[in-house]
């Protein structure tokens, strides 16, 4: 059985599936790097969301004490008699002062 080409039909599917051996290697080595991008992109996701929600997370925990210290230290320097009184105590009296 041979066509217009004067190949055989077997010769003309050994052709065609060298082709698409090389057309699946091809998309192999093209899934190969679009997996690598992926997984580059979702680890610099999670570095990104550590630079962003670690430095929040510790905010929370030591930015009251931070600006606690800062205000007591800050009230006593302003204000010496008041070593034993606390910021609330501060703001509570001067409201008073002000009604």
């Amino acid at each position: 059985m041979t066509n217009y080409s004067g190949a055989s039909f077997e010769e003309q599917v050994a052709k065609a599936l060298e082709g698409n051996q090389k057309d699946l290697q091809e998309i192999k080595t093209d899934l190969k790097k679009i997996k690598k991008y992926i997984l580059f992109g979702k680890i610099m996701n999670v570095i990104y969301l550590i630079l962003i929600i670690a430095p929040l997370i510790i905010a929370i925990f030591f930015l009251p004490q931070i600006i606690k210290s800062f205000t007591n230290n800050y009230l006593n320097q302003v204000l010496p008699d008041s070593a034993n009184l606390d910021l609330k105590d501060i703001l509570e009296n001067y409201s008073n002062l002000i009604k």
